[in-house]
């Protein structure tokens, strides 16, 4: 499933994922028991990726969660593929969704209808563009399934933005209670106050919400669908980008010489 996350400041945009890929299976034990496993695939998944537009001086982040196969291709090829026509793309981008739309007329010249695959695949794209003589950030959430878009930030109000297995840390930062003898308990609330988050900060809370929801999925019984290292991505107003942490190809891999 994944785990990615974005929070936006008035420094910069911070976006985070893991790099697990599972494999789910369906097992029959009878007639009346489906038995559905997570099998580990991969922990060197690439979720996270940055593209340039050199003609709008635009540089995006796109981060994804959710199935990683359109039944042609992996997700990490397509997110890829759309960077080099994202790259590549010549005409005026006027304003922050324009940048989706483009997006999905290139999964549409790629894949074609997808409508009919009902892909349970989302995206987050953010960015910066010059609205006004001013460089302004946006943050989209986009669903494949039902091509929904929509705008998260656009401005600067700061923005905290998770996807995929998002319930561990909506329990930890949400309003939340416990039933205690059939009554409702809602217990004491302490907001976390983005608005004064710095970079580093960002940074930080990122880090902790990839890391909180892989090691309390290691105590809990479900699928540890979360997992892999962390990747961290930095957006900065002024065009700059900075990778806190990335996967590199290596030969120095475990238990391999």
């Amino acid at each position: 499933m994944s785990f990615i996350i974005t929070v936006s400041v008035q420094e910069g945009i911070v976006m985070a994922t893991d790099s697990r890929t599972t494999y789910s299976q369906i097992v029959k034990s009878d007639e009346k028991n489906i038995t559905n496993l997570a099998v580990g695939s991969s922990d060197h998944t690439d979720k996270l990726f940055v593209f340039e537009n050199l003609k709008n001086n635009i540089k995006i982040g796109v981060s994804w969660h959710g199935q990683a196969h359109t039944g042609i291709m992996q997700i990490p090829v397509l997110i890829n593929e759309f960077g080099y026509y994202f790259k590549n793309f010549e005409q005026k981008i006027e304003k922050p969704k324009d940048i989706p739309e483009l997006f999905f007329e290139f999964i549409r010249e790629k894949l074609g209808d997808i409508s009919s695959r009902k892909l349970e695949t989302g995206f987050h794209i953010a960015g910066y563009m010059s609205l006004e003589g001013k460089k302004l950030p946006f943050v989209y959430d986009i669903k494949m399934k039902n091509r929904k878009v929509t705008l998260l930030s656009q401005g600067d109000n700061p923005v905290i933005s998770w996807n995929g297995e998002g319930d561990i840390l909506s329990r930890l930062i949400q309003p939340v209670g416990v039933n205690q003898n059939g009554s409702f308990n809602e217990l004491p609330f302490f907001p976390v106050h983005a608005q004064f988050f710095s970079l580093m900060d960002a940074v930080e809370f990122a880090l902790f919400s990839v890391a909180i929801t892989k090691k309390m999925m290691k105590f809990q019984q479900r699928a540890t669908t979360v997992g892999g290292e962390t990747e961290v991505l930095v957006l900065y107003p002024q065009g700059e980008h900075k990778w806190v942490r990335k996967k590199c190809l290596t030969s120095n891999i475990d238990g391999w010489s």
